[in-house]
């Protein structure tokens, strides 16, 4: 790519060894921060509060006690836990396992794999995926790193590791929608993920269908939970309403509301607006795919990141470990917007896809480092979702109008 054929600053920079290292520091800042000043502060780098949530709930489950208790008594002895929000499925699960593993060879095992599949879920997205765009411009995205992704040690960084490593297998989309599956069953929010497939170059009937079917598989665990669990489920829901409101409901959509002072202890407001907002989200990244993509050869693997990135600003409650799948989808936005004539406030559409990508992920990286983290990923968050409507909202009724005939 030259100079000229650079769609903005960071591209043009991006087979230039010394800005490349330079500004990898800089997104790396606010993980760097983070490690060092615990390290001074004499504090633990790397923890494992929600495996030992976990472990916990396995023990309190084997021993017939309450999973969902009020937060401040949840706790076990010699493990340093937070407390347990998923369904009583995973604490049965390793409960099975401490049948032939005690709990600090379980806690070795965990981070054996913990570690590895982290490290996919940072790096795959913004190294070795294989849609358009440099790596330098996806490498704004490590900006969303702090410490605590370390510290924290949550299973999301497992999950997110397969997801991230599937993401690269674009001839078999069908690997990627386990690893989401298995996700979801842990994470119900991570279903939103599977967006990717509404975004597939496969007919649109068959697309919604396959989408419907893996979307109730994924809910099959939670919904079995929620309508035998009795009186644990409204436990469990009490606990996620406290959870949410007592320490914030993440940088998403939920995360939005938060931030304007809109607690979560009375979410239909946040429930209201989601859907129709979430509707104008899909239609606006599915009319991107069909306007914009191609069949070139990053063609398949444009549609997959795209639409994992739109399914991501779907999560209404984004966490540190969900925010570097941003970055393959919409950096290829900016590269996709090339195909369109329009402008933006005088600029071509690319320019202001830019600015609101990764000028928005530099953005996060400045307010992680200036201590302002509380409001860095709403705002980034709100930012790209902005992207993608500015992107596609122009383009759904030629979409449908190509598609469908409308």
């Amino acid at each position: 790519m030259t100079d000229t054929d650079a769609p903005n600053w960071f591209a043009r920079r991006s087979g230039r060894w010394p800005w490349v290292a330079g500004l990898t520091f800089l997104f790396l800042l606010p993980a760097l921060s983070g490690v060092i000043g615990r390290l001074v502060g004499g504090k633990p780098v790397v923890g494992a509060q929600d495996f030992a949530a976990v472990a916990c709930a396995a023990e309190k489950s084997a021993n017939g006690e309450p999973l969902y208790p009020p937060a401040d008594q949840f706790a076990c002895e010699g493990m340093d836990a937070a407390n347990y929000l998923y369904t009583p499925w995973l604490a049965d699960l390793i409960g099975q396992l401490y049948a032939v593993m005690d709990y600090p060879a379980l806690f070795t095992a965990y981070h054996i794999v913990f570690w590895p599949l982290l490290a996919a879920s940072i790096l795959v997205p913004i190294y070795f995926a294989r849609s358009q765009g440099t790596r330098l411009e996806r490498a704004s995205f490590l900006g969303f790193a702090t410490g605590s992704v370390f510290y924290w040690s949550n299973v999301a960084g497992i999950l997110l590791g397969l997801v991230a490593l599937a993401g690269l297998v674009t001839r078999i989309p069908v690997l990627l929608g386990l690893a989401i599956l298995l996700a979801g069953w842990v994470k119900p929010t991570y279903l939103s993920l599977l967006a990717f497939i509404l975004f597939l170059d496969i007919g649109i009937a068959k697309r919604i269908g396959m989408f419907i079917a893996a979307v109730l598989i994924g809910l099959a665990p939670t919904l079995h939970f929620f309508f035998t669990g009795g009186d644990t489920v409204t436990e469990w829901r009490d606990l996620l309403a406290y959870i949410g409101a007592a320490q914030g409901v993440g940088g998403g959509f939920f995360g939005w509301f938060d931030t304007l002072g809109m607690g979560f202890e009375n979410p239909l407001p946040e429930l209201i607006g989601y859907f129709p907002f979430a509707a104008l989200m899909l239609l606006s990244g599915i009319a991107v795919a069909e306007r914009w993509i191609g069949d070139s050869g990053t063609a398949a693997s444009d549609r997959i990141w795209l639409g994992l990135a739109v399914g991501n600003l779907l999560n209404p409650r984004l966490l540190g470990y969900d925010l570097f799948l941003f970055a393959p989808g919409l950096v290829a936005l900016i590269y996709l917007s090339r195909a369109s004539e329009r402008t933006l406030l005088g600029k071509p559409l690319s320019n202001r896809l830019t600015w609101l990508t990764v000028g928005a992920a530099c953005l996060v990286t400045f307010m992680n480092v200036a201590d302002m983290g509380d409001y860095a990923v709403p705002v980034g968050t709100v930012l790209m979702a902005i992207a993608v409507l500015v992107a596609g909202l122009p383009e759904i009724r030629p979409a449908l109008r190509e598609k469908l005939g409308l």
